[in-house]
């Protein structure tokens, strides 16, 4: 293997596929990063056996090969002598070259590399990831082992393309065109969901299989994501939709809410009690308190009626920052009926007891 790549683009490569590798695993060559060298180009690659990410860097390919090689001490030489955009990086066999010198990395048999081959891809679906705001969705994911289903996204594939849903017991989002029964959905693991936040532009996602194992398939420009499916079954979450007539709506300045949130938690001392807010609905205004009623902020809405609901401040800031200019809330006659925020996405936010 002989190439020459600009040493501060595999820099930026190896940064962001470096996110799938595992130094501290118990199988070392999850600690590696694979370099390929083919045509005019030098793919970097990393995998914790559940995501793999891949990027191609621009290469002229003397020779091509693979070169599998340790990635924390690569990623520390790179920060050096890629800081230079203009520095030209060969690599030759097992050593890097530059102006300064060569240096040798300890490396491992390129075929103990677990590549994801034979996996046989048969939906491809393109999908606008600037207008997907899949870091927004993220944060509606579990984070924790104790419902492992909701660490994954539910994708469904609909006439008009894509949805997509995530949940973690206290909040729901979904996001696109839900109506009628899905055509097919795939749960994607919630690591292959924040790799695939980070890319810009159109995309291909494409889902298949090898053997009883599903994979997805996330194409963008130089990067690829790919994923080990989810296996199970995502919760109904429609179950806990309500119908757009049960209740009544109530709009309000998605900007004006945020702020009001922010100020309120700007004076809370509690971290557990102190996250908990009411709003009490008064003549075309909400008033918004702590639960130790130590502040109170009013925001205009166009609904004349009265209602009491508490819930936590911080999710409700990760449900508003999903919504346009305007948020609909749907005030539910009953008050342990989840409120639904209603912007791009529809969100469904599990509301709290308000002592006496």
């Amino acid at each position: 293997m002989k190439a020459q790549v600009n040493a501060q683009e595999l820099r930026n490569a190896l940064r962001w596929v470096s996110k799938a590798s595992n130094p501290k695993s118990a199988i070392p060559i999850l600690g590696c990063v694979m370099l390929s060298a083919e045509d005019s180009k030098l793919s970097v690659q990393a995998t914790d056996l559940e995501v793999m990410l891949t990027q191609d860097v621009e290469a002229n390919v003397e020779a091509e090969g693979q070169l599998c090689v340790e990635s924390v001490p690569l990623k520390k030489y790179l920060s050096k002598v890629g800081k230079n955009r203009d520095t030209v990086l060969t690599i030759d066999e097992d050593a890097f070259v530059t102006d300064l010198g060569k240096v040798r990395f300890p490396v491992a048999d390129p075929e103990d590399w677990p590549a994801q081959t034979d996996v046989v891809y048969d939906e491809a679906l393109t999908v606008n990831l600037d207008e997907v705001p899949l870091k927004e969705l993220a944060q509606f994911m579990a984070t924790d082992d104790r419902r492992p289903i909701l660490k994954s996204m539910l994708f469904e594939q609909r006439e008009s393309g894509l949805s997509f849903c995530a949940a973690d017991g206290f909040r729901l989002v979904s996001y696109g065109d839900t109506e009628g029964d899905a055509l097919k959905e795939w749960l994607v693991p919630r690591t292959a969901i924040l790799r695939m936040a980070e890319l810009k532009g159109m995309g291909v996602v494409s889902f298949g299989s090898k053997g009883t194992n599903g994979y997805a398939r996330l194409v963008n420009d130089s990067c690829t994501v790919d994923a080990l499916l989810t296996e199970g079954r995502f919760p109904d979450y429609k179950q806990i939709i309500r119908d757009n007539d049960d209740g009544t709506w109530a709009t309000f300045s998605t900007k004006e809410f945020a702020h009001a949130l922010d100020v309120l938690k700007a004076v809370i001392e509690d971290k557990y009690t102190g996250v908990t807010l009411k709003t009490e609905l008064g003549e075309y205004t909400a008033t918004l308190t702590d639960w130790g009623n130590k502040a109170k902020v009013e925001i205009v809405t166009d609904w004349d009626g009265e209602y009491k609901i508490a819930f936590n401040a911080d999710l409700m800031l990760s449900c508003l920052a999903l919504c346009g200019e305007r948020t609909e809330i749907l005030f539910n006659q009953k008050p342990h009926y989840p409120m639904q925020i209603d912007g791009k996405a529809l969100m469904v936010l599990m509301p709290m007891h308000i002592k006496s």
